[in-house]
């Protein structure tokens, strides 16, 4: 008995230790009870107020935090639409975050309502709100914006001016807006206050978002000239007026009120009043906007604060670049390739610490299947294509983070999109974005807000209503009073707001978050809008406060500090430094500053601005987590005003005031100068040598199948590289779109082409040129031309798509031989060569892609004997003989002739999509198929190169795929599938794909356009809630799947490729900026000569299905190789290279001895050319390889050597010169049949 007692005491005991090591959430939602804030922006809908009457009813208000009675702690300001704004004064018990005090963060906050004493009670409808020093007098100001809910009525906006305390220490405020000209009555969402024209003063920018009675989902065209109703504005501070020694009035000038004395220790406020001019139209904001969120930053660090503003509905978002001569120019499409589509929210920080600030937007995508599925009803390709033809940028419904990719060699400054990649783009109907370091652990975290109380988005009460207006009985009445019963029954969009903790790994890659919301305590379902942080308890970690709907405000106490405080492990976290800036004149918070600082491995950029996330002001001191840092090794601010201040060994956990009127130092903008950096150039203008432009037409494949993920028809331009002339010196081919020219350079000159017409081409040229190659079919010493037939345009056997041999007749004249070939009528890929049976001619393997409108089914590949004769091309067909299981192999886009265990043997190396990697071994000149590691490694593979990366002696690879920056993300637990079959029995094969939400598998597809597909299944789920609660085996039952063709993806990262020998692989995914977008093109080389293969990449896609959205955040990539196979991103002014289009081929062209080209094939775009800077080293000679060789043996140091193969055809769509690079005297050649000479 005694031991059963004693089991259950122990069993007791460490139930109890186990509650108490429990990790406490890092944040803890205080009571209004206890912290006074009863504030809840109430919203009270009647007959004439509700959201089908006024759209914006539910949008919400924001918070301002800044410390107005100049106590030295935070307060809080929260905007009310029915209800009054309300002011809070901080009363928590602080010690100050750079004392010692160890009780600090312990207490509650506490703070104290006092609207009504203080004169900030509002009767309108607030919507943003913006706390700034206006007249720089030490006090702060309230600058609310207001709009009137009632159709054709406007309100005024309102400016709270600081009077001070009275005798009592009560602080009071006066409402001055209008003597100051800032009045607006235009419908405005937010002001951000900034010194764009650096003179000392601060000027103001307005955000706007106009009710308008017509459709702003319609791609109408923006209003552009500044007459439109939403078009933000722009009021410059004129100077003011100020109260003279004998109370007169005196006008003054910003520059004199700059330049007069002040007593820094005074705390009585100014009678100085600046007044404003509205300076839009000469500034150059004329553009429309239905704006919702506006950050200020120096996003092209010229030294300049430019402006960001969110857009909701069609109209783009707008990044208005300072140009220093008091106007701004609109250049979001030049910076960002797409965006939100309804883009609320933005803030401005510095995610992956590279020094460099990034953007996020938010939008309204939902996070589960049932939201998505009721949100979204089908595609529409040619409403987004109408959008773009009236110059509308691509946006879609997603959240969208913008990873700043610095400036490229011409000091362009970039962005790519990686919100998908980054784990954050979908977090529903979503107001407010914050990004910062709430743990403290030297990463920016993101905060979001969401939520909406009617959700109007509903695609069944869309489509109710839709049907009740076209009923031909109903009146206008009657349909009226039915859609505001019908709407009474909608339910809200609750959910728990986001935060998203960064998982930090290094300045190289782009960001990734992971879900925290609850661990850190954040879970509770609400109505949220604005939100901001602080520091409320002076603890050193960041505070939240957020302005709900319908709920008390959120007040969340950060409790990082005091896991910092509990146990050593924890001490070495968790540090910080907090930055009071300090500026001169009438700017007296130094908005516009910009801050550098650097601790152990990190870098961090931070720009001087509060006014972030949505409608909202975070308070002005600057928070930087450290996590182990005990201090800043260097700090860097550079003042607007064009001076520095440096420091150095800054210790942390310090709260540092810093003042511009100590810096003495000139700042000198290292901005990029062009064509001085980085290893290679790009040749643009007059100056590139192959201005070709590669036309796409205008076929729509989602036309004939609706399920495509993406466009089978835009698979060009190929390029081919070869001496067609036999002049010594490379000529290129390039491959056009069905009905397109294609285009032949010769190059006379190095570096100088003329473009020749290729016999047999033309305004009759039918077919889609896919994969080239330039080779030897006759043996007669002149190259001839492959030309593979693709696409989609053509049903299956149609003509078109057989495959052309252009037989060169000397001197480069090529004309087709239509005997050449057997019958190819498939829709092809790529077509590589090799003597796989050492007879001494060139055989070719041609892939094949697809079968014609029965996507996922493959086409048929070839493998081509070569039976020529001189003089007369012939090519037999022998895949079933030779190469059992070839022909439908999968698929294909790349193939490589590699020998992968070394017996000098060609064996087949392909990859495709809904493919493995997969190896067709040559033994005794026929091919084998061989399972390896690589066999379970479904992808969607694009490309394929080979080098022997890790120099030991055999060759590894390197295999572009879709990437990690999609919705399709895919396991082997989880994969992206398709069963394709007719369902409907009318002879269309229907590809129906789904994937994993949330751990379970839901058709990819939405309602609508699964119906239009098969429409019998539309009976199965008459609404959208019952087709979004519907799991993929309830929509597509076993007994309908049985006989189904059916393919799974379990890997889609661009991966290296691991040779082990004996046919052993092992493959892991290359660094994480190769993920960001598909990767098509590859070139291997030592591009930055240290002796090393290095790997350059391009990629992009913008043949998608709308809803995925292009892929376009590649901007070509150069992993420098370290020779045992691992690789390190360069960036773009790193690189020289950019390739930041629709990019598909990349090949390498010998211009001269140790000098060449790069040249990137572009879809529906220029070719691109880059040079490089230095030109190699002549010591090495060029490769000169035997039209014969196969392999190149290079000596290495200790009497290694490195094996590189010599390969007609490899990338994708692409044949690089097989002499563009140096080798190493003693260089052994191998050639096919095993044959070796130096």
């Amino acid at each position: 008995m005694h031991l059963i007692y004693r089991q259950l005491l122990l069993l007791l005991l460490s139930l109890l230790g186990l509650s108490a090591c429990q990790e406490k959430p890092l944040f803890e939602r205080l009571d209004a009870t206890d912290t006074g804030i009863h504030f809840a922006n109430t919203i009270a809908e009647n007959d004439t107020l509700n959201v089908l009457d006024f759209e914006y009813i539910y949008n919400g208000g924001g918070v301002a935090v800044g410390d107005v009675d100049n106590d030295g702690k935070p307060d809080v300001f929260f905007t009310g639409n029915q209800v009054s704004s309300r002011l809070y004064l901080n009363k928590s018990q602080t010690g100050g975050a750079d004392t010692t005090d160890q009780n600090r963060g312990d207490e509650p906050l506490r703070f104290l309502d006092i609207t009504e004493a203080a004169g900030v009670r509002t009767k309108l409808w607030c919507t943003g709100v913006s706390m700034v020093d206006i007249n720089a007098d030490g006090w702060l100001d309230i600058y609310v914006c207001t709009i009137s809910p009632k159709r054709g009525q406007t309100a005024p906006n309102l400016f709270f001016i600081n009077q001070g305390k009275d005798a009592s220490g009560q602080v009071h405020f006066r409402e001055m807006a209008h003597e100051m000209g800032l009045d607006d009555r235009g419908y405005s969402t937010q002001a951000a206050f900034f010194d764009y024209d650096r003179d000392g003063d601060l000027d103001c920018y307005l955000l706007t978002n106009a009710l308008e009675a017509y459709n702003r989902n319609q791609p109408r065209g923006s209003v552009r000239d500044g007459s439109g109703k939403s078009t933000d504005r722009l009021y410059r501070n004129e100077g003011g007026r100020q109260e003279g020694k004998n109370g007169e009035q005196e006008v003054k000038t910003a520059t004199q009120m700059a330049d007069q004395p002040r007593d820094p220790s005074s705390h009585s406020p100014s009678s100085f009043l600046p007044s404003f001019k509205d300076v839009s139209h000469e500034a150059g904001i004329t553009i429309e906007g239905w704006g919702l969120g506006v950050a200020i930053a120096d996003i092209n660090r010229d030294g300049w604060p430019d402006v960001y503003c969110a857009n909701d509905f069609q109209s783009n978002d707008l990044l208005w670049i300072n140009n220093q001569d008091g106007t701004f120019t609109n250049r979001y499409a030049e910076y960002i390739k797409h965006g939100s589509y309804n883009a609320m929210g933005v803030d401005v920080a510095d995610l992956n610490n590279d020094g460099r600030l990034d953007l996020m937007t938010l939008d309204m995508m939902p996070e589960d299947n049932r939201r998505q599925k009721s949100m979204f009803g089908t595609h529409n390709p040619d409403r987004f294509q109408m959008g773009l033809d009236r110059g509308y940028a691509p946006q879609y419904v997603r959240n969208a983070l913008q990873l700043n990719q610095g400036p490229d060699s011409r000091g362009h400054t970039s962005f790519s999109e990686v919100g998908q990649l980054a784990g954050v783009y979908c977090t529903d109907w979503s107001w407010s974005t914050l990004m910062a370091d709430f743990d403290n652990d030297g990463h920016r975290d993101i905060f979001i807000t969401n939520g909406y109380p009617k959700d109007i988005t509903d695609l069944d009460f869309v489509a109710y209503n839709s049907q009740y207006k076209t009923s031909y009985f109903n009146t206008d009445s009657e349909t009226d009073k039915e859609t505001r019963e019908k709407m009474t029954e909608l339910i809200g969009v609750k959910k728990s707001n986001f935060m998203f903790r960064n998982t930090g790994k290094n300045s190289s890659e782009p960001p990734v978050f992971e879900d925290i919301t609850q661990a850190w305590g954040l879970n509770i379902p609400s109505f949220s809008n604005g939100a901001a942080y602080a520091d409320f308890d002076g603890d050193g970690d960041l505070d939240i406060v957020v302005n709900n709907i319908d709920d008390e405000a959120f007040v969340y106490q950060n409790k990082a500090s005091e896991k910092r405080k509990s146990g050593s492990e924890a001490k070495e976290q968790g540090h910080y430094l907090r930055l009071n800036l300090v500026g001169e004149g009438l700017n007296s918070a130094a908005l516009g500053a910009s801050v550098e600082l650097t601790f152990g491995q990190q870098k961090q950029a931070i720009d001087n601005s509060p006014y972030r996330g949505y409608k909202s002001t975070v308070e002005p001191t600057l928070h930087i987590g450290l996590g182990a840092a005990r201090q800043v090794d260097t700090l860097t601010v550079r003042w607007l005003n064009g001076y520095v201040t440096q420091l150095t060994n800054v210790r942390a956990d310090q709260v540092l005031t810093l003042r511009q009127a100590d810096a003495k130092t000139k700042y000198t903008p290292q901005s990029a100068l062009v064509g001085s950096f980085g290893l290679f150039t790009e040749l643009t203008g007059p100056a590139n040598p192959l201005p070709f432009v590669q036309e796409e037409n205008n076929f729509v494949d989602f036309k004939e199948q609706v399920l495509l993920p993406h466009r089978l028809s835009q698979g060009g331009p190929a390029l081919a590289v070869g001496d067609v002339d036999g002049n010594g010196t490379d000529d290129v081919f390039v491959g056009g779109a069905a009905h397109k020219t294609s285009g032949l350079f010769r190059q006379l000159q190095p570096g100088k082409f003329t473009s020749t017409t290729l016999t047999g081409t033309g305004v009759r040229k039918f077919a889609e040129d896919m994969g080239a190659l330039f080779f030897d079919a006759d043996n007669d010493g002149q190259l001839d031309l492959y030309v593979v037939s693709g696409g989609n345009e053509y049903p299956a056997d149609n003509i078109a798509y057989q495959d052309r041999l252009y037989h060169n007749r000397g001197r480069g004249q090529l004309q087709p031989d239509s005997a050449a070939l057997p019958n190819t009528r498939g829709s092809g890929s790529c077509v590589v060569a090799a003597d796989y049976d050492r007879d001494g001619d060139l055989d070719l393997f041609v892939g094949g892609r697809t079968t014609p409108r029965k996507y996922p089914l493959p086409g048929r590949s070839y493998l081509l004997r070569n039976d020529s004769k001189p003089g007369h091309p012939r090519f037999t067909d022998v895949t079933d003989q030779v190469a059992p299981g070839l022909a439908n192999c999968g698929m294909v886009t790349a193939a490589l002739w590699t020998d992968t265990n070394n017996d000098t043997h060609p064996d087949l190396l392909l990859v495709g999509e809904w493919m493995a990697p997969t190896l067709f071994e040559n033994r005794n000149n026929r091919l084998k198929r061989v399972d390896s590691a690589l066999t379970t490694q479904v992808g969607w593979w694009n490309s394929l190169v080979g080098g022997d990366f890790d120099n030991d002696g055999d060759i590894d690879y390197v295999a572009g795929n879709l990437g990690k920056n999609s919705r399709f993300q895919a396991s082997a637990a989880e994969p992206v599938s398709i069963y394709a079959k007719d369902y409907d029995q009318n002879n269309t094969l229907d590809p129906v794909m789904c994937l994993y939400i949330q751990g379970k598998c839901y058709p990819t597809h939405p309602r609508d356009q699964l119906a239009e597909q098969v429409p019998g299944l539309k009976k199965r789920f008459p609404t959208y809630a019952d087709y979004g609660n519907m799991t993929f085996d309830k929509v597509l039952t076993d007994e309908e799947r049985a006989g189904a063709y059916v393919v799974n993806a379990t890997n889609l990262t661009s991966s290296y490729i691991e040779n082990r020998g004996n046919n052993q692989f092992a493959i892991r995914p290359l660094p994480a900026m190769a993920q960001i977008t598909t990767v098509q093109g590859i070139l291997v080389g030592d591009y930055n000569t240290d002796g090393q293969l290095d790997v350059l990449l391009v990629g992009n896609a913008y043949d998608t299905d709308t809803q995925v959205g292009r892929y376009d955040a590649g901007k070509g990539l150069l992993l420098c190789g370290n020779g045992k196979g691992g690789f390190r991103p360069q960036t773009m002014l790193q690189s020289g290279f950019c390739a930041d289009r629709n990019a598909r081929s990349l090949v390498e062209v010998a211009t001269s001895p140790g000098q060449s080209l790069l040249l990137v094939g572009n879809n529906s775009d220029t070719l691109q050319t880059f040079r490089r800077r230095t030109a190699i080293s002549l010591k090495h000679p060029s490769l000169l390889p035997h039209p014969d060789d196969f392999i190149a043996l290079i000596p290495l140091p200790g009497g290694k050597f490195r094996r590189q193969e010599l390969y007609y055809g490899s990338g994708y769509l692409s044949q690089t010169s097989r002499t563009a690079q140096t080798v190493p005297v003693g260089t052994t050649y191998v050639n096919f049949r095993g044959q070796r000479r130096q």
